[in-house]
């Protein structure tokens, strides 16, 4: 789940004629900038089927990734299973906002 203190979702839910999906869009709140979308809830058919299972998209033309630095690792690349637990709102407000929307 993205960090709350920087994207949000915004405006109503809606569907597309391709299935029964609940949408809503995401925007940036630093920006205003639509920045893609959430299935906040997924279809009977979709759920069903052999998907990626990912609830959560977005715009390649809006964001870009950055990998995240470990220098404690070899690679120094930051993998999922070492990912420090979700850091609480406190927590969040001593990070950059590059720290805190990386996350």
């Amino acid at each position: 789940m993205p960090p709350m203190v920087r994207v949000q979702l915004v405006g109503a839910d809606y569907t597309t004629r391709s299935c029964r999906c609940k949408i809503r869009n995401v925007a940036c709140l630093g920006c205003g900038n639509e920045i893609g979308y959430h299935i906040t809830q997924p279809c009977t058919e979709c759920l069903k089927a052999c998907n990626n299972g990912h609830f959560w998209m977005f715009l390649t033309e809006s964001v870009y990734p950055v990998e995240i630095k470990d220098h404690e690792v070899s690679s120094g690349t930051m993998a999922w299973p070492v990912l420090q637990p979700e850091l609480d709102l406190e927590d969040m407000s001593a990070l950059s906002c590059r720290d805190a929307v990386c996350r």
